[in-house]
């Protein structure tokens, strides 16, 4: 394990990815924007709050989120767990303001976040591979979602605080933060098991808290999906929500095979097939890497990639692409973009021409999907 020291060129770094990637970001979100007219009927989805400059920000998924914050939860809105309609709630209820507030909070976390991504990979893998991991995170071609009325940014910085805990054995806070990641997203077994698969394999440095951890995002979860069990009467509330949203369970392969078929069939429009390829390879690396890597990177960050794959295959989408969810959860998983900056300074530092066309491929992907988002045409 590196050791971390403050510097300067640290928070630069950060502030700078911050910065570019949101100037950048919405740049491309509102030429989109400006090509569609306000407030016109989205296709499976939602025209947005009824300011121009907010609008873009709030889509799909917003929606749900606003509306649990201003009414409550009902019955198919048991996919979404509390915590981000909690934290909007405190805005008020008015649409807008709360749009202004979950925006806010949005970029806020992000900057956390790349904050504390920084700081957990340098301790892992040294500065080199800090400063690279998060301009790849900060430029993924999900970026769109950072700055939205989502989970993402605030999911991401929790997610990287509970395993920065870890890595500076203070277990306690580990259990806090996987805790409130669990409340904010469904992912809360995972990230119990995740800590219990760092405690036994740091079982010799036994330290206070370590191994009850794992118990606070397990207890959060089954505490969400027991309330939800007791207010609508059914112990799968939160599963049997997902029809409404055109989801029904299937096999891993199924949605795999499904957008082959899709990207081998004419008729689609031109984003089609950039969007389904692109979420086609981003599953299927999802459950390549916890094979290929196990002996090269932590087992616990494979585990979550792997699991967050196996969740979004396991509930597939019955609209094609159907594994879009997939650029939104890989891009926002940081132990990706860490293999993604390992994969580039270790396998591909002799040749500059491969890294570049890597690197200029996500930065392309990038734009135009920051483009879709604001056409409100990337679901992800």
């Amino acid at each position: 394990m590196q050791k971390y020291s403050g510097h300067p060129s640290r928070l630069a770094s950060v502030l700078g990815a911050f910065l570019l990637s949101r100037l950048v970001c919405a740049l491309f979100v509102y030429l989109g924007h400006g090509r569609r007219p306000f407030l016109s009927p989205v296709a499976g989805g939602w025209e947005g709050v009824a300011n121009w400059w907010l609008n873009p920000w709030t889509t799909y998924d917003s929606t749900w989120y606003l509306q649990i914050a201003a009414n409550g939860y009902q019955e198919h809105t048991t996919a979404f767990f509390p915590l981000y309609p909690w934290l909007l709630g405190l805005a008020g209820d008015d649409p807008v303001r709360m749009a202004l507030f979950g925006v806010g909070l949005s970029h806020g976390a992000l900057l956390g976040a790349l904050w504390l991504v920084f700081r957990l990979t340098e301790l892992e893998w040294g500065e080199k591979h800090a400063h690279l991991t998060v301009w790849l995170l900060a430029f993924t071609p999900a970026a769109a979602f950072f700055g939205a009325v989502y989970t993402e940014s605030l999911f991401l910085a929790l997610l990287a605080a509970t395993f920065l805990a870890v890595r500076q054995q203070r277990w306690w806070w580990a259990g806090l933060f996987g805790m409130l990641a669990a409340l904010l997203r469904n992912p809360g077994v995972l990230i119990a098991c995740a800590l219990l698969l760092e405690a036994w394999e740091q079982r010799a440095e036994s330290r206070s808290g370590q191994w009850v951890a794992w118990l606070f995002p397990l207890g959060a979860f089954l505490v969400v999906q027991t309330w939800f069990w007791r207010t609508f009467d059914g112990p799968m509330a939160g599963i049997a929500s997902q029809a409404y949203f055109h989801r029904q369970p299937a096999w891993p392969w199924s949605p795999l095979i499904g957008d082959i078929q899709a990207l081998l069939t004419p008729g689609h429009g031109l984003a089609f097939p950039l969007l389904a390829a692109t979420a086609l390879t981003a599953s299927i690396a999802g459950l390549v890497l916890p094979v290929c890597g196990r002996r090269r990177f932590r087992c616990s960050y494979l585990l979550l990639i792997g699991g967050i794959t196996l969740m979004n295959l396991g509930l597939m989408r019955q609209i094609p692409p159907h594994t879009a969810a997939a650029v939104r959860y890989m891009g926002g998983l940081f132990p990706v973009s860490q293999i993604l900056a390992w994969y580039l300074l270790e396998r591909l530092g002799r040749w500059p021409r491969a890294r570049m066309l890597v690197v200029g491929g996500q930065l392309y992907l990038f734009a135009v999907f920051s483009y879709l988002f604001g056409l409100k045409q990337f679901l992800g």
